[in-house]
């Protein structure tokens, strides 16, 4: 499904106010796309003529979201709540932080989770509260590697992450940069909404780093209504983010997300302050908005292929060996498994298996490209 400029056809419908699809539309393909990317209430209130059972269907995932944002936002309101009567320091990140100002009604952007950002010495006492309330999930014994502690469940059925890194740690280089980015953004919280968050410039930052570097851009479409909500209404303080970018590094992630977002979205407004990007190809915009659409049924065999691609050397060999790790640890935390070495054996054909499927190769592909600009973008600025 890609339109006549070599991009996916679902961004037309998207972010063409009112969009009719143009020509012979594969509905269950389009559904499928949906469904995998929390798109189907966005759908049901941006596009005409949409057939049944579709029509129907998209109505009632919008009602879903709408009950589920909020059970979230209750929810949200009560850790506050808890928190701030053990002195526990919570920022709450991402789509917390967009959804519940005023700019969107928030079933059109389904959140999975609500991620709290607390500092690491507090991390474990946060973690352990929530369970002694009634959230379900394992225990933590320690702050590890990763960005966040396992996640829980609340009674209610709202999923939340307490995270002690704002971007995943994949090497020492990126753990400092994180510490350096963190102890910035923390000096400019914004306490308007109930709980703190971000600024709007730290928030749009974040959502970008999270998307290209974090997850190479296979967290989906919604990156685009992020950035949309946020630079439309959020009142962007741009020396801050462009100041922050440089700080850590993240100039060019920023570059991408940016001008995807600005080629795809009508009338958005980029300050750019000398940082607009020249060397950017058509080719590899197209890359990042056809990874936007990854099978998450395969999230993470193809999203480990992005996440390696733009790391370099030994940081490769022993990122693909954490994302195995972690794997083989939420197998684990899900119930019963088989025993530990047939069990990676496993896993790691599944990673390999890429190879085997021509549109897992093209995403792999589409990933080097993107890592590759990336990269390319670094060097020169160096």
């Amino acid at each position: 499904m890609v339109n006549d400029d070599g991009y996916p056809a679902l961004f037309e419908l998207l972010w063409r106010r009112g969009a009719a699809p143009r020509g012979k539309v594969d509905w269950p393909e389009l559904d499928r796309m949906a469904g995998q990317h929390r798109l189907r209430p966005l759908l049901a209130k941006r596009m005409q003529a949409v057939p049944e059972p579709f029509g129907q269907q998209w109505a009632e995932s919008s009602q879903r979201s709408a009950h589920r944002a909020l059970r979230q936002r209750a929810e949200l309101a009560r850790i506050g709540r808890l928190f701030a009567t053990e002195g526990i320091a919570a920022v709450a990140l991402k789509g917390s932080a967009i959804v519940w100002r005023g700019w969107i009604e928030p079933e059109l952007r389904p959140m999975r989770d609500l991620d709290l950002l607390v500092p690491a010495e507090q991390a474990l006492a946060a973690h352990d509260l929530l369970r002694a309330k009634g959230f379900a999930g394992p225990a933590a014994t320690e702050i590890d590697a990763d960005k966040h502690l396992p996640g829980l469940t609340s009674p209610d059925n709202v999923h939340v992450e307490i995270h002690t890194h704002l971007v995943d740690p994949a090497s020492p280089e990126w753990v400092a940069r994180d510490a350096t980015w963190r102890a910035s953004a923390l000096t400019r919280l914004d306490r308007g909404g109930g709980f703190a968050t971000f600024c709007t410039a730290d928030t749009l930052l974040h959502v970008i780093v999270h998307a290209v570097l974090d997850h190479q851009f296979n967290n989906g479409p919604l990156l685009l209504l992020d950035i949309e909500l946020l630079v439309r209404h959020g009142a962007i303080d741009w020396d801050w983010l462009w100041q922050q970018a440089e700080r850590i590094a993240v100039v060019h992630a920023c570059q991408i997300a940016l001008r995807l977002a600005e080629d795809r979205i009508p009338g958005l407004a980029i300050d750019w302050q000398g940082h607009a990007p020249t060397d950017l190809a058509p080719e590899v915009l197209r890359d990042a908005a056809a990874m936007m659409l990854v099978d998450m049924d395969r999230l993470s065999e193809l999203g480990a292929a992005g996440r390696v691609a733009r790391l370099q050397g030994g940081d490769r060999l022993q990122s693909l060996r954490r994302m195995i790790a972690r794997a083989s640890h939420r197998a684990e935390s899900a119930g019963p498994t088989a025993p530990r070495l047939p069990r990676l054996v496993a896993l790691i054909g599944r990673y390999l298996s890429v190879a085997l499927r021509g549109s897992e190769r093209r995403h792999v592909q589409r990933s080097l490209s993107v890592a590759k600009w990336l990269r390319e973008a670094d060097k020169s600025a160096h």
